[in-house]
């Protein structure tokens, strides 16, 4: 029997055990088809540029807790379970990488819990599988500099750029423009937003859109006065 991790706590700490059967889901990426366009015979098809979140089943079963009745512990797995926003879901045969995620079926699995001992927990997960790696900080000072992206998904990376006055920042050919930058300017790319602590600094962004991170090697090349780059790449894969 395995376990799975959920907001920092491991299930079999609470006396619950995934047995044999849990799903390992792909996600749907969203298209549109288009056939009946005059004058072809194949479809069009319309990549939307998302997937959708994918449900992860976890058939699990309730081992006692010493010192622990069994009301107690079923009011510890409620608390456990219940959130009101997506939150980190580990498991340990995917030990690189972890997801966000909500349960989806909390109350009829604790019914079903409170009579038979066993049950299925379901998870609605974002699609993207999230890289402990990708979590790291890493520090450039000399350009052009070269990031590495070693998944087949594109990212959508923190950056915290340090110069004064305006400067430019490019990847491979992406180029982003900052005017009137007095010591930093975090840009987190997928938030599309910019700061400097809680201030926020989106007014000193002068060009869209924000970078993304596409898999393998990129160059990072920046203006004379950029002292300093700390990207918080976020590598993601489905």
């Amino acid at each position: 029997m395995s376990y799975f991790e959920y907001k920092g706590k491991r299930s079999d700490e609470l006396g619950l055990f995934v047995q044999h059967g849990q799903t390992f889901p792909f996600p749907e990426k969203v298209v549109e088809r288009n056939n009946e366009v005059d004058g072809l015979s194949e479809e069009l098809i319309y990549d939307r540029g998302f997937y959708r979140n994918v449900i992860i089943s976890f058939p699990v079963i309730a081992k006692p807790i010493p010192g622990c009745t069994v009301k107690e512990q079923i009011h510890e797995i409620v608390a456990y379970l219940y959130s009101s926003k997506d939150e980190p879901l580990y498991t340990p045969d995917d030990p690189a990488y972890y997801r966000m995620a909500t349960v989806t079926n909390a109350m009829e699995f604790l019914e079903h819990l409170e009579k038979v001992g066993e049950g299925v927990i379901e998870f609605s997960a974002q699609p993207h599988r999230r890289a402990y790696e990708g979590e790291r900080v890493k520090t450039y000072t000399k350009f052009p500099a070269t990031i590495y992206n070693p998944t087949f998904e594109p990212s959508k990376p923190i950056m915290r750029l340090y110069g004064k006055g305006d400067f430019d920042i490019f990847i491979n050919q992406q180029k982003m423009q900052f005017k009137g930058i007095t010591d930093y300017i975090e840009i987190d790319c997928k938030l599309l937003q910019g700061k400097r602590g809680a201030e926020n600094l989106s007014n000193k962004i002068f060009s869209y859109p924000f970078f993304h991170i596409p898999p393998g090697n990129n160059t990072i090349e920046a203006s004379s006065n950029v002292t300093k780059m700390e990207i918080v790449p976020r590598w993601v894969n489905i």
